[in-house]
């Protein structure tokens, strides 16, 4: 919290022209503490996710333009700068990459292969870098408020779908220190991450993520099983296990264009990718619980 707004304080902007609003949904460390020694708002949104969160913020806010960053990110001087400026007839929405901290952890490492300004490796907004016309925003419903997570993957597409031109520019990115730094945590991030899989099934079977996920959990199965099916439950099984996480490390090695980390680097990809879909199951599973308790594709509600 505090590297964060110490970076906003920080911004090149005048200050008489932004708000900075602090939207905090119940947390137990010191945050509310930290905030209330800088010039901010604060407000208490509680035991809501991520989405109203967001969308409360919004409702709070004076200006015609909204820009979205999370506590735990750090902008440069020029971002606030950037940002405004890179909107305007064309683009109604903007927003950057999530950039690595100096000296990263091995898992954060691995899993952000490419921590660069360079270019742009992704096709969706992140939350927590986001620039965006509130009249858009408002026609839109904001941010759907039953997602635990991916809230900003659905607003870009939903921006696509109604016409909206956005532009995803490396210059706006913003470093991250929010991943996770142990293997522990960063399972429960991707089983947060895919804890409504099934609440939104429909929406997940074009999620190639989901479709591997599911792939390592029946290969995991087979194999299981296979004391009972047989030697072709075990291969298949086996065979499933692991060519899941292989699929996804060749996909984020071309995607980063890390090519260059050899073989040993390789490797740990291949060994995050697995304890990724092993997260994801996990929040596969819990998401089946609850889909089968409530219902399958419940709607998405939005503000």
């Amino acid at each position: 919290m505090a590297a964060c707004l110490d970076s906003l304080n920080k911004l090149d902007y005048p200050r008489d022209k932004f708000e900075i609003i602090i939207v905090d949904n119940g947390s137990t460390d010191a945050s509310l503490d930290i905030a209330g020694q800088y010039e901010v708002q604060i407000y208490q949104h509680p035991r809501v996710k991520v989405g109203a969160v967001r969308n409360y913020g919004v409702t709070k806010a004076k200006g015609e333009l909204v820009v979205f960053i999370d506590s735990d990110c750090v902008a440069e001087p020029d971002w606030l700068h950037r940002g405004v400026a890179s909107l305007g007839e064309r683009y109604k929405a903007v927003g950057g990459l999530y950039l690595l901290r100096e000296h990263p952890a091995w898992i954060e490492r691995y899993w952000i292969l490419k921590s660069t300004r360079d270019f742009t490796y992704q096709t969706t907004f992140v939350g927590g870098c986001i620039f965006i016309w509130r009249d858009i925003f408002n026609s839109l419903g904001g941010f759907d408020e039953a997602m635990s997570a991916g809230e900003d993957t659905d607003i870009t597409q939903r921006l696509k779908s109604s016409g909206h031109e956005i532009n995803i520019d490396p210059q706006l990115s913003v470093v991250h220190l929010g991943y996770p730094v142990t293997i522990g945590s960063f399972i429960k991030r991707q089983m947060w991450h895919s804890e409504n899989y099934y609440q939104n099934f429909r929406a997940a079977l074009g999620d190639k993520v989901f479709l591997l996920t599911n792939a390592f959990m029946l290969g995991f199965i087979l194999v299981l099983s296979s004391p009972l099916l047989g030697s072709f439950s075990l291969l298949t099984g086996v065979l499933l296990f692991a060519t899941s996480p292989l699929a996804l490390s060749a996909k984020r090695i071309l995607r980063y264009k890390a090519g260059d980390i050899g073989v040993s680097g390789m490797v740990s990809v291949y060994l995050v990718d697995m304890l990724y879909l092993v997260g994801r199951v996990f929040g596969a599973l819990r998401s089946l619980r609850k889909a089968i308790a409530s219902g399958p594709d419940q709607k998405s509600t939005r503000r």
